[in-house]
């Protein structure tokens, strides 16, 4: 990404009503500038990888974020000056401290503002194909759930971290994978979603619901209401009547379908 229109006037565009001066004091803006070039690093490592690949519109979005992220994490320093007889606090006769409630609202509401917009950048960096294959692009687009928007499915009290919904849900890819999808369907299937383009929303929504059923049931502790097959065989069903998926399982998985579903193993006349 580039920050290089990270100004004055654009660090107050980002955070408005929040800056404010007095005559001769250094700029703020200046002062933020190595928790500016942090949070760059950070939303580079983190995200986006180093390659300047963002549309001026969408790095917009990247710049939001990053000024927000330098922002909270120069808030503590942003009042303190170093003098010889150690740190003291700036104030004037005009301004009046704010309150520590304040300060963390303050803090609470960028950090909600990070989140949204690195949502909306995932959604943005989807549709290039520098960063789908990228270090971080081919990392978070193994999985359907690649967009940290997917913490929003849970309810508050058992929401996880997104890295432990996106570890968890490739393993449930991968079984769905090996077990009865294959893996050039369900390349295809999640190639096609992360990039936006022409997927088969029916096949790839059963998917996800199939994942977020496993996660529930990891968090809850309480037994996932369908088997993986009860999904698996709707996907199955939706992709044989594709021309162009179909194919793609059959060649793959066709032959051992005779093994799918469940199996009687209870003696007795009357289970069937």
């Amino acid at each position: 990404m580039n920050i290089d229109n990270i100004y004055e006037i654009s660090v107050k565009k980002y955070i408005p009503n929040v800056f404010t001066e007095v005559e001769g004091e250094r700029p703020l803006s200046k002062k933020m500038d190595p928790y500016l070039l942090s949070a760059k690093n950070w939303l580079e490592m983190e995200y986006l990888g180093h390659e300047d690949f963002l549309s001026d519109f969408d790095n917009e979005i990247a710049l939001r974020i990053v000024v927000a992220r330098a922002f909270v994490e120069a808030i503590p320093a942003l009042d303190l000056t170093l003098t010889p007889t150690g740190f003291a606090v700036i104030s004037t006769d005009n301004l009046a401290p704010a309150s520590k409630e304040r300060v963390e609202r303050l803090i609470a509401s960028l950090r909600i503002s990070i989140d949204e917009n690195i949502e909306a950048l995932f959604e943005a960096c989807r549709k290039y194909p520098q960063w789908r294959e990228s270090e971080r692009g081919r990392y978070f687009c193994s999985s359907f759930l690649f967009s940290p928007k997917a913490v929003k499915h849970f309810r508050p009290e058992i929401r996880p971290t997104f890295s432990w919904i996106y570890e968890n849900a490739v393993l449930v890819e991968k079984k769905l994978e090996m077990d009865y999808l294959g893996k050039p369907l369900m390349d295809r299937l999640r190639t096609q979603f992360v990039s936006n383009d022409n997927y088969n929303p029916v096949a790839v929504n059963t998917i996800i619901a199939a994942i977020f059923s496993v996660l529930e049931s990891k968090l809850t502790h309480i037994p996932p209401r369908y088997s993986l097959w009860y999904y698996a065989r709707n996907i199955i069903h939706e992709c044989n009547h594709d021309d162009e998926l179909a194919p793609l399982w059959q060649k793959e998985m066709g032959d051992k379908s005779v093994q799918f579903g469940g199996i009687n193993n209870i003696k007795g006349c009357f289970f069937f």
